[in-house]
């Protein structure tokens, strides 16, 4: 089984682009940030959407749809409703249901599939590292698409970006 890895950069504000490397740090895509009241972003291979995420703005539970370069919807990321630790799921279109686990916020997490692991992610950062927030990604199924891997990557690591955000700056009870 043939491992394949992305690395991938955090932006502190998610606006412009940010470069997708592969394992020689190669730049081989970018993840193109777009403002707009629900978070969006696109997936971008030689300046072509290759994926696209955006949040739903009124669901009871936060969710991001995921969508090809034609606009159609392959997937959901959606927030699973427990009490003690937030948990997500990627639901495809296709009926295959993906679990994220781990410290998101902290890009230490796995995804998936019937309890097996198929993409881990891992953070790259040290204080002293040239390239702060990065993280790698390691795919391993091959029969995955990266590209959409990513996309999930991306979605999940916003969503929980904007609950941190929103949970930070509700008002005391």
């Amino acid at each position: 089984m043939e491992k394949q890895g992305i690395i991938l950069q955090d932006k502190f504000f998610e606006l412009g682009e940010s470069p997708i490397y592969n394992e020689s740090q190669d730049v081989i895509g970018n993840v193109a940030y777009k403002l707009s009241i629900a978070n969006k972003f696109e997936i971008l291979k030689d300046e072509e959407i290759i994926f696209t995420g955006k949040s739903k703005m009124f669901a009871l539970m936060p969710k991001l749809i995921i969508s090809d370069h034609h606009g159609n919807e392959v997937g959901m990321i959606q927030r699973k409703f427990t009490f003690l630790k937030k948990k997500y799921l990627y639901i495809r279109n296709d009926g295959d249901t993906y679990e994220i686990t781990g410290n998101i916020t902290d890009r230490k997490f796995d995804v998936l599939r019937s309890g097996v692991p198929v993409i881990q992610v891992r953070t790259l950062s040290s204080f002293l590292s040239l390239r702060p927030h990065t993280f790698a990604l390691e795919f391993l199924e091959p029969d995955l698409d990266k590209w959409e891997g990513i996309a999930v990557i991306q979605g999940v690591r916003m969503m929980v970006k904007d609950e941190n955000s929103s949970t930070a700056t509700a008002p005391a009870q």
